[in-house]
C-alpha cells in the first residue's frame, strides 16, 4: 500500500499551525493580553497607547490631589489653632478691661497674650516637609518675624502669589492664600490687632483694650473666613478625585477591550487545539512507517 506524500505533508503542516496557535494561547494566558505585539492587533495596539497616555495622566492628577491635600489639611487645622488663640486673647483682654487687675496682673496679662501672639506666628510660619504654607509662593523661608519697626510688630517677607495645582488636562485648583491676606487683612489684621491688644494692656488702657477686642473679634471672623477656603479647596479636591477614580476604572476596562484575552475562550481553544494535535501525531505515527516504506521501494 502507497501512502500519497501529500498527505504526509499536510498532517505535517497541520501540526505546526496547531503547535503555533497554542504558542499563540499559552501566551494570551499568561500575560492575559490577545495582544502582545502590534502585529497581533495594529489597531487595537495604537488605541492603547493613547488609553496608557490617559491613564498616567489621571494617576499623575490623583498623586497632585493627595499630596496636596496633606497641605489643605495642615493649612486649615493651623487657621483653627490660630482662631483658638485669639478667641484665648479676647479673654484675656476682657479679663483686663474690668478695672480690679492690679499692675502685676496686668504685666503678666500682657505677657501672656504676647506668648499668644508668638504661637500665632509660629502657625503662621507653619511648614510641610520644608513648604511653608503661608508665604504665597515664596515657601522655602518663614514669612513671619516678630519686628519692633511695622506698627504690627510683625514683618511679613512673603509674597501674593498663589499656588495651584493641576487636577485635569487644562483645569486647576487654587491651594492657597497668601499670608498677609490672613493675617494682616484690612477686615481683620491678626498681628495688629495682638500687638494693639498687648500696647493696650501695657497701658493700663481700657478703652484701648477694647477697641483691640473689637479688632481681634474681626479678625476672628477674617480668619475664619479664610480657614474655610481651605476646607472648601479640599472638597473640591476630593471631588476631582473621585472622578480621578471613575476615569481610571473606565480606561482599565477600556483597556481590556482592546487588548485583554478573552481567557475562558481562549482555554476552550487550547483543549481544542490539544486534541487536534494529539490526533494529528497518532495520524503522523500511522503515516509515517508506510511513508518510509514507500521511500525504501
Amino acid at each position: 500500500m502507497r501512502v500519497n506524500s501529500n498527505y504526509y505533508t499536510q498532517i505535517l503542516n497541520s501540526i505546526n499551525a496547531t503547535q503555533e496557535t497554542l504558542q499563540a494561547d499559552t501566551l494570551q494566558l499568561s500575560t492575559g493580553r490577545r495582544v502582545n505585539s502590534d502585529s497581533d492587533d495594529p489597531t487595537a495596539a495604537s488605541l492603547e497607547v493613547g488609553n496608557l497616555a490617559s491613564t498616567a495622566d489621571a494617576a499623575q492628577y490623583e498623586q497632585n490631589i493627595s499630596s496636596t491635600q496633606s497641605l489643605l489639611q495642615s493649612a486649615s487645622s493651623a487657621l483653627s489653632s490660630v482662631v483658638t488663640n485669639l478667641t484665648s486673647a479676647i479673654s484675656q483682654g476682657v479679663e483686663a478691661a474690668n478695672g480690679t487687675m492690679t499692675a502685676a496682673q496686668q504685666t503678666q496679662i500682657a505677657a501672656t497674650i504676647s506668648g499668644l501672639r508668638d504661637q500665632i506666628i509660629g502657625l503662621a510660619n507653619t511648614s510641610v516637609q520644608g513648604v511653608y504654607l503661608f508665604g504665597g509662593t515664596a515657601s522655602s523661608t518663614p514669612p513671619f518675624a516678630l519686628n519692633a519697626n511695622p506698627a504690627t510688630g510683625v514683618s511679613y517677607s512673603g509674597n501674593n502669589g498663589v499656588n495651584a495645582v493641576p487636577v485635569g488636562d487644562n483645569q486647576t485648583v487654587q491651594t492657597n492664600v497668601p499670608g498677609d491676606q490672613i493675617f494682616a487683612s484690612s477686615s481683620g489684621n491678626v498681628m495688629q490687632s495682638m500687638t494693639d491688644l498687648i500696647n493696650a494692656v501695657q497701658a493700663n488702657s481700657t478703652s484701648g483694650i477694647e477697641a483691640a477686642t473689637g479688632e481681634l473679634q474681626n479678625a476672628v471672623n477674617a480668619v475664619s473666613l479664610q480657614q474655610e477656603f481651605y476646607s472648601g479647596a479640599s472638597n473640591q479636591l476630593t471631588s476631582e478625585n473621585t472622578s480621578l477614580q471613575t476615569e481610571t476604572v473606565s480606561l482599565k476596562s477600556q483597556e481590556n477591550n482592546l487588548v485583554g484575552a478573552d481567557v475562558a475562550t481562549v482555554a476552550t481553544n487550547m483543549t481544542l487545539s490539544q486534541t487536534s494535535e494529539q490526533a494529528a501525531l497518532e495520524a503522523l505515527a500511522k503515516v509515517a512507517p508506510m511513508s518510509l516504506l514507500n521511500y525504501l521501494q
